[in-house]
């Protein structure tokens, strides 16, 4: 059997809220199941079935209930953290929630995703290491990682690789402009909206020029009041590109420092 949606509703908030959390949304579901079907034996079904106006009162409440548990939960960061399937304790979590909540189906579905999951991390591993040996022994990247916030050793390769070189741009703008995060006003074709981002040039570098914008969140961030200002008169995302920005015209100004010295060995 497909585990339903009030299934991995559970276990989601297993995974993320923790154990006692998941016990109370069991609880509940099995709650509402109870009071349906008490209303349900009282009466409430037939009245429902003869009056469209009922109906269509309860269909509405339902919708507007389940739109704001939508929110609420978008709204709220998981407490599930970033590589948590990576960790002994988080897989046997996962396992344990499954072996309680999914009938044997559901479980070899789980697992099967969880050996992938090993085999994908087991490819990478030898990659992950290559990648971070190169940021070690690149000038241009260790440069990065040392003087721009939020900026590891993976993402400082990125940008390295893809803005470093002696007169590779004539400003920082224009590296902006290549990564794809200045906004447009008009498009050429006339079908595209003025005012949302460009998207031209490499995913990689605006993936990690955004993933280093987002840290400027974190309360100790050297420029987390800008972050906070924008996030509060717009939205988390419009700061975090903001912030990568920033970013980018900062690495191009130091890579620029460096001219080709930026892409030799350390």
């Amino acid at each position: 059997m497909i585990p339903g949606p009030t299934v991995l509703l559970v276990i989601s908030y297993a995974m993320t809220q923790g154990r006692r959390i998941a016990v109370a949304m069991a609880l509940g579901v099995a709650l509402g199941d109870f009071i349906a079907m008490t209303t349900s034996l009282l009466g409430l079904g037939a009245l429902v079935m003869t009056s469209a106006e009922v109906f269509m009162v309860l269909k509405w409440a339902g919708a507007a209930s389940l739109v704001w548990m939508g929110i609420k939960l978008l709204r709220s960061p998981p407490r599930l953290g970033e590589g948590a399937l990576r960790t002994d304790r988080g897989l046997a979590a996962l396992r344990e929630a499954a072996a309680v909540h999914l009938s044997p189906a559901g479980q070899l579905q789980v697992a099967t995703a969880l050996d992938i999951i090993t085999a994908l991390e087991a490819r990478l591993q030898p990659l992950r290491r290559q990648l971070l040996d190169a940021a070690r022994h690149l000038t241009g990247a260790k440069a990065l990682a040392d003087r721009l916030y939020g900026a590891g050793p993976v993402t400082a390769l990125a940008m390295t690789c893809w803005l470093a070189g002696e007169g590779r741009f004539s400003s920082s703008r224009k590296a902006v402009r290549f990564a794809g995060l200045d906004i447009t006003v008009r498009s050429s074709d006339g079908k595209g909206p003025p005012g949302r981002l460009s998207r031209q040039g490499p995913p990689v570098l605006r993936w990690a020029a955004y993933a280093a914008g987002k840290t400027h969140g974190r309360a100790a961030a050297p420029d987390h009041g800008y972050y906070a200002a924008v996030k509060d008169r717009k939205n988390g995302k419009r700061a975090a590109l903001s912030e990568a920005r920033k970013i980018l015209r900062q690495a191009s100004h130091i890579l620029a420092e460096l001219g080709d010295d930026a892409l030799t060995a350390a």
